[in-house]
């Protein structure tokens, strides 16, 4: 048989094992790592009997039965010396063994001579006598007697102290559930801390109590996972964040950042409310209280994309398949204190494409649906506003402080139930008219005239005396209309009782006078008076401003299908964080 090293061997016939054992070696006393060794003792003896002298290859194997068919483990160590039948080899020293292989169940070992069969049967390997502590350790419960010799830090703080980073490292490595780390604490009469961390610095380094990291290639990775159990009727939080400041910088009672460098969404915070139980269920439940003269925010949001992507302050999607209302945005500011309430405010700053202040989006396929429902109160000499919207005025873009459409015949683009007032020109596209209950109970719309022009008109009565009257027009009409020779009025005459009147109109600027050829003609008529609105004397069918109706329809239908998209993206981000949720 030849040998590896090219020397002859000097076995001749089968060998076997006659009898091995293994302990644990501790290559280091100080070491913090777990051995990855193991200090294996065998006797080989040949065919005939005889105990073998000589030096071979050897191959042990490390398997999780006890026929040999799942292997955890391998190893070939090439020069194995044998006197008087005895070796002595660590097992791991060219390949380490990993600490996932012994995961509490029984492991065999296999060993192999040269290029014979491997030896049977293999054999169990067992622990020795104490090792037991360290299955009481790992998997033993809490209420253990001897607690105090088996746990750090049972008897009080400071058990774990270093002078160097880091003062308590846990780390798993492995396939399956692991856990780096896992705290526990029970208490039947005040607060319990699973883990608590604290932190103190003194420079302008971060300071952390507890600080997460996770890894994964493929599957979700997890910073830091926080559960409650459902027993109990007091409060149950998932993670509770409080931070106290007392100087200039920011204080945070959470701050999560989120970064993605490929193509998946990228969540700053990501918040999931089961649809169990029947109480009311918050996605995000925030709440702020502030004491002077600076801003509160109940919630703030901030998006910023520098490339074509959207931006989104608060981009909110409600649903409900049953008969409650769903409403992607109801907020409501308290009425305490002196200083300005906003429920909402919205602030979209773009350089390139569409900017929104707020967007919002709600379905409900069988009762009331609010995209976005304001509700404002002031019970003091305060304003109130339901809604408020501003659009700055920058940019070549068409600036729209509200855009509104709906897109059936019969739907409202703007529903009021009250005054409406503007505060500049009003342009529709359709009719303008007035809707007046008649006796039969229904609404009949009366239209508006159009006129190319901007006039002002009054009305009024009137009666010759001798022949002639004067006519003074109310001082108030005259402080919004334009007379002069440029703009003279209009005056229309029609007779009401009385002879047939023959009469000439001396139109002035505050008024006008009415002469008729008889001198003796007394008869009464009505008046109307015609004249330019003061600022707009010289406008005549002038060209409409903004975007054309084809222009709106067609922004309409980009609108519709972007919205189509991101509802759909939207709908896609959902059932996943459902499925993640489902495996959490």
């Amino acid at each position: 048989m030849a040998r590896p090293d090219g020397r002859a061997s000097a076995r001749k016939s089968f060998v076997f094992l006659v009898a091995g054992t293994m302990i644990l070696f501790l290559c280091s006393v100080s070491s913090a790592v777990v051995p990855d060794r193991i200090n294996y003792q065998g006797k080989l003896a040949t065919a005939s009997g005889g105990c073998l002298n000589d030096t071979v290859q050897m191959t042990f194997s490390i398997y999780s039965d006890d026929q040999g068919t799942v292997q955890d483990w391998t190893e070939t160590q090439n020069s194995v010396i044998v006197k008087e039948g005895i070796f002595n080899v660590l097992l791991g020293s060219d390949t380490p063994i990993p600490a996932s292989v012994f995961d509490g169940s029984t492991k065999y070992l296999g060993v192999k001579v040269e290029s014979d069969p491997e030896m049977t049967p293999l054999k169990p390997m067992v622990s020795v006598a104490y090792a037991y502590r360290a299955g009481t350790t790992d998997g033993g419960g809490v209420n253990c007697e001897d607690c105090d010799d088996r746990f750090v830090n049972v008897q009080g703080p400071d058990s774990v102290v270093a002078t160097a980073d880091p003062a308590f490292l846990g780390k798993a490595i492995g396939n399956g559930f692991l856990t780096g780390i896992k705290g526990y604490a029970n208490s039947a009469s005040s607060s319990a801390i699973g883990v608590g961390g604290e932190g103190y610095g003194s420079d302008i380094a971060s300071t952390y109590g507890v600080k997460g990291y996770a890894q994964n290639t493929s599957g979700a990775a997890l910073g830091g996972y926080f559960e409650t159990d459902s027993s109990g009727t007091g409060y149950h939080f998932g993670v509770q964040a409080q931070a106290f400041g007392s100087s200039s910088g920011r204080t945070y009672g959470c701050s999560a950042g989120a970064r993605n460098t490929s193509t998946g969404p990228a969540y700053g915070g990501n918040f999931h409310a089961d649809s169990s139980g029947t109480g009311i269920h918050y996605g995000v439940n925030a709440e702020a209280f502030g004491s002077s003269s600076s801003a509160t925010y109940g919630y703030r949001g901030v998006a910023i994309n520098s490339s074509s992507g959207s931006v989104y302050g608060c981009n909110i999607l409600a649903r409900n398949t049953s008969t409650g209302y769903v409403t992607a945005g109801s907020f409501v500011a308290d009425p305490q204190g002196t200083g300005t309430h906003t429920a909402v405010e919205g602030f979209g700053y773009g350089s390139s494409s569409r900017s929104y202040g707020f967007n919002g989006f709600a379905l409900n396929s069988l009762s009331d649906a609010y995209a976005v429902w304001g509700y404002a109160v002031n019970d003091s000499s305060g304003n109130a506003y339901g809604g408020h919207f501003y659009v700055e005025p920058s940019g070549s873009g068409t600036n729209y402080g509200v855009y509104a459409s709906a897109f059936a015949g019969g739907d409202y683009a703007g529903y009021f139930a009250g005054n409406v007032r503007i505060t500049d020109s009003l342009v529709v596209l359709g009719a303008k008219s007035a809707g007046v209950k008649v006796d039969n109970g229904e609404y009949r719309l009366l239209y508006s005239q159009e006129s190319p022009e901007v006039w002002f008109e009054d009305f009024g009565e009137g009666q010759l005396v001798n022949g002639r009257t004067h006519i003074d027009l109310d001082p108030l009409f005259l402080e919004t209309v334009t007379l002069n020779s440029q703009h003279p009025m209009k005056v229309f005459i029609q007779l009401t009782s009385g002879e047939p009147m023959n009469v000439v109109v001396h139109k002035g600027i505050t008024g006008f006078d009415i002469v008729a050829e008889d001198i003796s003609n007394n008869a009464t008529f009505d008046y109307r008076v015609v004249a330019k609105r003061k600022g707009y004397e010289n406008i005549r069918l002038a060209k409409m401003g903004g975007p054309s109706p084809e222009e709106v329809a067609a922004e309409q239908e980009r609108h519709l299908a972007e919205q189509k998209v991101e509802r759909a993206r939207m709908e896609q981000e959902r059932m996943e964080m459902e499925r993640e949720a489902e495996l959490r």
